[in-house]
């Protein structure tokens, strides 16, 4: 188990620039440059390029979004920017500077820390390895994340393995560990007084392959955390989804989502070779009932992190990750 003070660790963030939140009007060269040559990302949100930071002399991601016209829209922009700016984790991209190139621009960009690594599952599938001990430490670092964000009041609330990037490239040498991950795409998060408004003003949140049952009746908390990370744990170590998205989503126009019941929660298991400690980890991870899952706090102090396993996630399953990556679903 681990003790307070190794918890302690997560909790001592160095203070972030008291002015960071604020959205500058800042033109593209004074102290940003970026390529459009360069895109690295996209979604729906907007596109993110490789920029430089001239002031610091190095490379960084600038993500580019629309800035609306809609003042409620420029809120949802200005929430994420102060909730970005009260983060300095070491498993959580670090946010730079967000700014307009002008008053009149209809884009806002917000730097973030550049992560060279690439997508967590990306990288494992394109390596073609992984062991048991590798998925152990992307799931302890983002714990470590998430015992840090909630201790500030702040879920996440779309964890999935794109929003999971590696700080720096993998070495070719598959027995030197994965690089450390950061958290990444903080826009559907929410600080805990949120929560106090479920469900006449909460809405789903999340990709709803991750999304705990709850968040589907609107009445949830900072533990539908928890439950995203067991489903990628599960999905590293078996190649599967735990509960088939396809049986989840709406069926038809008008139809409604069918989130896992407690008794598909229950029958879920994680088959295969592993330690009998990450197969209860995961089922404690996916409790059904929020009250009973465990906080980001116990899942660290779970026996499974004090465990040294030797079983190798089969390359059929590793294989299989990559079309986790940009899911729909």
């Amino acid at each position: 188990m681990y003790h307070i003070y190794k918890i302690k660790e997560y909790l001592s963030p160095k203070a972030p620039n008291p002015d960071i939140s604020v959205i500058d009007i800042m033109p593209i060269g004074e102290r940003f440059t970026v390529d459009n040559s360069t895109q690295i990302g996209s979604g729906t949100f907007g596109q993110v390029f490789i920029g430089v930071d001239i002031e610091e002399s190095k490379n960084v991601a600038m993500k580019r979004l629309k800035w609306p016209t809609d003042k409620e829209k420029k809120n949802v922009i200005k929430k994420e920017v102060a909730i970005l700016a009260k983060m300095h984790h070491v498993n959580i991209a670090k946010l730079v500077k967000a700014f307009r190139p002008s008053t009149k621009s209809n884009c806002i960009y917000i730097a973030m820390e550049l992560c060279s690594g690439g997508e967590l599952f990306d990288v494992i599938s394109n390596r073609g390895h992984l062991t048991e001990e590798d998925a152990k430490k992307v799931i302890k670092e983002m714990l470590g994340a998430l015992v840090y964000c909630h201790h500030l009041g702040i879920a996440h609330l779309d964890l999935k393995p794109e929003n999971i990037l590696l700080s720096e490239k993998p070495s070719e040498d598959l027995t030197v560990p994965l690089p450390s991950i950061k958290l990444i795409d903080w826009g559907l998060s929410a600080e805990f007084e949120a929560f106090d408004h479920c469900p006449e003003q909460c809405r789903r949140k999340g990709t709803p392959a991750y999304m705990a049952p709850e968040i589907f009746r609107k009445n949830y908390n900072e533990e539908v955390d928890l439950w995203a990370v067991g489903v990628i744990l599960y999905i590293m170590l078996i190649g599967f989804w735990p509960f088939d998205p396809h049986n989840i989503m709406p069926k038809f126009k008008g139809d409604h989502f069918h989130p896992p019941r407690r008794k598909d929660v229950k029958r879920m298991q994680l088959n295969g070779q592993y330690s009998q400690k990450v197969k209860t980890f995961v089922k404690t991870l996916m409790t059904y009932d929020p009250t009973e899952r465990p906080t980001a706090t116990e899942a660290l102090n779970d026996p499974w992190f004090n465990t040294i396993s030797t079983t190798v996630v089969p390359p059929e399953t590793v294989g299989r990750l990559k079309h986790f990556i940009k899911t729909k679903f």
